[in-house]
């Protein structure tokens, strides 16, 4: 009998398990790939991003939902390794220090086909009776289509990246271009800028030279290929009833005459145009970023919404041409210029403004936590508050349909990360769980259960960010 139970006892657990992992972890061990060297050894490897493991995230087979994918080691250690196994020669005159200011992947599922990306950007520092030079700081940005599982080619996908950048910096050193910038140490260890500063930067940048972007980066760094030369034919296309008059462009290799259709977008040198389909449209800008109208029946464009499509330069694989089908109604598509996140607004852009409300996103911690639990929230990497039992926050993201990185907190350490995507309407609440010695639950507020939660969430027991607390109390009372 004791048997039967125990049987009984593993099945209910196998019933509860759940079939698919929680994350993903990678190591680049077994990568082995040229560096070129020109004359120098690696002294160190410093990790500037603001994670320690994290590197992006991956799909799940079967259910395409997104997981963490983590490095075995920590960023610096892994990369560092792998240096060591791949710089030839072994040892030269130079002490080199590689700052890794970012290293992120990415998976995506398109219709039969899985893509993996990996973006890096290394800084090349060298090191000099105690003092430091900046060398170069690069980006680069590889991927790779497979039939299934590309998660199994992140560790290539990476190392084929870091080798690029190392060729960029050998590329320079030949060309005579590297900068000789001395640094302070503690410029060597700072951490990389956070969102709104990348953000405020890549905006700000100047796009008013002709050239083409190959890739979601080269705009977003404000780095256009300049060498080729290109011929632009713009063109017109009304809608059915002529309601609206449709701007887009055409290009063509000034050489050859061939068409250029494979790229992610060019600029004119006054306007910014992105590959939609087979054609160009422009890349609209106002004070919240770039955008551009869709119609607003796309479906394609609709399921695009959740992804970085923008990156990947897939953005008119998923959008396709129908941007410039005939439609009277259109709606904004809007794109993160730090993420390449593409965010589109639920209704018609003549549907009026978006109310404030519909842009909110409030957590409560639930009134079954301790009295003495804290959970401290952490949006987009950036440190909100900490909430005690009863307590509540309001969050505001720019539009409805934008997704948000939530990572929870405990006060015993244990934590929990999810990405969470801004509905239309404004009765979004999310119930944060104290497990104790488990890791939190987050757990979205359905309709049935939304007034017995606003009920608790009184003006008293709100609690305001960490930074600026007076700052929102003002604008609440004015």
């Amino acid at each position: 009998m004791r048997k039967y139970v125990l049987l009984f006892l593993i099945l209910l657990g196998s019933i509860h398990a759940s079939p698919f992992p929680r994350e993903r972890y990678f190591s680049l061990e077994g990568q082995n790939i040229r560096l070129k060297n020109f004359g120098f050894r690696l002294a160190g490897v410093t990790n500037a991003t603001t994670k320690t493991r994290m590197i992006g995230f991956v799909e799940t087979n079967g259910t395409y939902s997104r997981i963490p994918a983590l490095f075995v080691s920590d960023i610096d250690k892994e990369i560092s390794a792998f240096i060591h196994r791949n710089l030839t020669p072994p040892s030269g005159e130079q002490d080199l220090i590689v700052r890794v200011n970012e290293l992120s992947v990415y998976e995506t599922h398109l219709e039969y086909r899985d893509k993996i990306v990996a973006n890096v950007r290394l800084t090349f520092i060298f090191r000099k009776d105690f003092r430091y030079f900046e060398k170069l700081t690069v980006s680069r940005h590889v991927s790779e289509i497979v039939k299934k599982d590309a998660a199994k080619k992140v560790p290539e996908v990476i190392a084929r990246t870091i080798a690029e950048c190392f060729d960029a910096f050998y590329q320079q050193h030949l060309d005579g271009q590297l900068q000789n910038v001395e640094i302070t140490k503690a410029d060597l260890l700072k951490k990389s800028p956070g969102y709104k500063e990348l953000r405020e930067e890549y905006l700000n940048l100047d796009r008013s030279e002709k050239g083409i972007y190959n890739t979601f980066y080269d705009f977003q760094q404000g780095t256009p290929d300049l060498q080729t030369d290109f011929n632009i034919e713009y063109k017109t296309k009304s809608t059915k009833d002529d309601k609206v008059l449709i701007r887009y462009a055409l290009i063509t290799d000034a050489k050859t005459g061939d068409p250029i259709d494979d790229v992610w977008g060019f600029t004119d040198g006054k306007q910014v145009f992105t590959l939609i389909g087979k054609s160009y449209v422009p890349l609209l800008k106002d004070e919240e970023g770039y955008y551009l109208r869709i119609n607003a029946v796309n479906q394609e464009a609709k399921r695009a919404s959740g992804m970085l499509v923008g990156i990947y330069g897939f953005l008119g694989g998923l959008v396709t041409a129908a941007v410039i089908a005939s439609s009277a109604s259109y709606q904004l598509l809007r794109i993160d210029i730090v993420t390449g996140k593409v965010v589109i607004l639920d209704g018609p852009d003549n549907a009026g403004p978006v109310k404030e409300d519909e842009k909110v996103i409030r957590f409560f911690s639930s009134s079954y936590n301790s009295r003495d639990s804290e959970l401290y929230l952490i949006i987009n990497g950036e440190k909100q508050c900490a909430l005690k039992r009863e307590t509540w926050y309001k969050y505001k993201t720019v539009n409805p349909g934008d997704s948000v990185r939530l990572t929870v907190i405990s006060a015993n350490g244990y934590q929990t990360s999810e990405t969470i995507v801004k509905k239309p309407g404004r009765e979004d609440i999310y119930l944060i769980v104290d497990k104790k010695k488990k890791a939190p639950a987050i757990k979205e507020v359905y309709a049935q259960q939304i007034k017995g939660i606003e009920s608790l969430m009184t003006p008293e027991n709100r609690i305001y960010k960490d930074s600026d607390e007076d700052g929102e109390r003002k604008e609440q009372i004015h």
